[in-house]
């Protein structure tokens, strides 16, 4: 499933600010198809070298994307067996925005 980004986001000079920060059309498109896929977004030494994030969305209640619940932890130690108790808090904001 290819997620399709509005033409100004692939088109966007973007600044490299790591050496894994994504800058290239093809790779954003790629990471956009892999979160769409997943349904949760992570990061590791894209903006800071030493960060490591992971994103759960919050949807409102037409399902459009509002927000995210988002951990931050040391790139050793990405919060991803946090991921489940981000999903939870995401779908306990999901009712007060409805």
């Amino acid at each position: 499933m290819s997620h399709c980004a509005p033409p100004w986001c692939l088109t966007a000079r973007r600044t490299r600010t790591t050496t894994e920060t994504v800058v290239r059309p093809h790779q954003l498109q790629a990471r956009l198809d892999e979160v769409a896929e997943h349904g949760w977004a992570v990061q590791v030494g894209e903006v800071h070298d030493d960060v490591a994030c992971l994103a759960a969305p919050v949807r409102s209640g037409d399902a459009a994307l509002v927000g995210a619940v988002v951990l931050t932890g040391p790139r050793q130690r990405p919060p991803l067996d946090h991921l489940d108790a981000a999903r939870r808090c995401a779908a306990a904001l999901e009712p007060l925005l409805a």
